[in-house]
């Protein structure tokens, strides 16, 4: 009979550590612990009623190795200090040295911190720039180390290491524990019901939806009914009727000025792309009543973004109105190159070189797109032109926008034109003015569509949020 056997004969020590591992293998590091330090108190609990020494530190060690298990380092190192090697059974002797020198690591005071600096600068290393090998070793890391973060935290950080490393069904079921382990928390399910989309899964999250939609009609719910809608519009699979998705968006506006403190806590980072998608679903239905429903409740509840504002100055551009916007929305601090990017029209049609080509350096470094990059390159160049400046100024902003779009007409003739003459002091403008009716259309769709996607890259994590 072993040491086990004799002293937990009712097999309840080994349930418990049963129960444990399998709480573990689940990522309820809560529960494991849990478990693991129960077991390990009742083993330690044992040693007092064993007669020889060598069974008293056989005893020991076996319940060192549970609080070990159960990420309680200080109480097996406490254990460790009791037990004297040379005693112990010759077929465990050489299994304890490197469990020793791994209790003597955990047990130190800046174990915990010093791992979790290790794991933060790994993990933002894999999401901020896409390094699969970095996110394979948060992976690692945490198998090796299940008790650095509490559960929901590690599950979603394996969630986003997984959709890196583009395992996206272990993505669904990580992100799917993380809302287990904290149902209140509303980045969650938006991002659980998001992964099923990507997995092609869209009737499945859309069943999800509508059952909750029946149980909570409200704010948050009709948020992730649109945002799955959404994306299954994106994939070219529209299984919810307009008039549905017209509802829910209906819904959201209604109750989003209703909120409970305990749902604008959990909507808190993401009603700024909640109240984007129920903007686009008005948008891609050509709805402007129901856009401008959407921005007026927008501006109410969210005074500080400056997203409603570059988008109510889209749909008024040209005019005052729509410059006031724009002019507001850089006042608050806008990242978009939306913005800019109109205001720095307006300044090059008036004229005002000198805001033009401040303007057009601000959306080229909020990121514009290729088809818009090359615009504000063009209009740089030609303010720049216009100033008298050096030509060695202008001629790689034409080059460059060249290469985003080779075959434009307009960009070929003012490249060839500033060869020619490049110290002419009225260059030759392609631009569409203000009035051009297409031009105006065009970019808004442009504008309306891109803005879209920058939010779905952008869409807010907790690894980027304020917890």
């Amino acid at each position: 009979m072993s040491i086990l056997e004799e002293i937990d004969q009712k097999g309840e020590v080994t349930n418990i550590a049963l129960e444990a591992q399998a709480a573990l293998q689940d990522g309820d590091t809560e529960r494991s612990a849990r478990l693991f330090r129960k077991a390990g108190e009742m083993l330690e609990a044992s040693v007092a009623g064993l007669a020889r020494p060598s069974e008293r530190d056989l005893a020991r060690f076996l319940a060192a190795t549970h609080y070990y298990k159960g990420g309680a380092y200080p109480e097996a190192a406490r254990l460790c200090i009791r037990i004297q090697p040379g005693r112990l059974p010759s077929r465990v002797r050489h299994l304890y040295p490197p469990f020793l020198k791994d209790v003597d690591e955990r047990s130190d005071p800046g174990y915990r911190d010093n791992h979790d600096h290790i794991l933060q600068k790994i993990f933002l290393r894999a999401i901020n720039g896409g390094d699969i090998k970095s996110a394979q070793k948060v992976i690692d890391l945490l198998k090796e180390h299940p008790y650095i973060l509490p559960p929901t935290h590690m599950a979603f950080v394996r969630a986003r290491c997984c959709e890196l490393l583009g395992k996206q069904r272990a993505a669904t079921l990580f992100y799917q524990r993380a809302w287990q382990f904290d149902p209140d928390n509303g980045f969650y399910p938006y991002a659980y019901l998001n992964s099923l989309c990507k997995q092609g899964k869209h009737a499945e999250a859309w069943k999800i939806v509508e059952e909750q939609l029946d149980k909570n009609p409200g704010a948050r719910w009709s948020f992730y009914a649109l945002s799955v809608t959404h994306a299954a519009t994106i994939g070219k699979i529209p299984f919810v009727s307009h008039e549905r998705i017209r509802d829910i968006a209906r819904c959201f506006i209604r109750s989003i000025r209703t909120m409970s403190p305990e749902e604008e806590r959990a909507l808190d980072p993401l009603i700024d792309h909640a109240f984007l998608l129920a903007w686009f679903t008005y948008f891609e239905m050509d709805e402007i009543g129901g856009q401008n429903e959407v921005l007026e409740s927008w501006i109410e509840t969210r005074p500080k973004s400056p997203r409603p504002y570059e988008l109510r100055g889209l749909a008024a551009y040209p005019g005052p109105a729509s410059e006031r916007d724009f002019r507001e929305a850089v006042r608050l601090g806008s990242k978009d190159p939306l913005p800019y990017y109109f205001l720095a029209h307006d300044a090059l049609t008036s004229g005002r070189f000198l805001e033009c080509e401040r303007l057009c350096d601000q959306a080229i470094r909020s990121g514009s797109e290729p088809t818009t990059r090359a615009d504000l390159l063009v209009w740089q160049a030609v303010s720049r032109w216009s100033l008298g400046r050096d030509r060695a100024q202008v001629r790689p902003l034409l080059a460059e926008a060249r290469d985003l779009r080779p075959d434009d007409v307009p960009i070929a003739e003012l490249v060839r034109s500033f060869e020619e003459n490049g110290v002419a002091a009225h260059p030759p403008v392609p631009i569409p003015w203000k009035d051009d009716p297409a031009w105006v259309e065009q970019a808004r769709r442009l504008f309306g569509e891109d803005m879209m996607r920058r939010s779905e890259n952008e869409r807010p994590h907790p690894d980027n949020i304020a917890a």
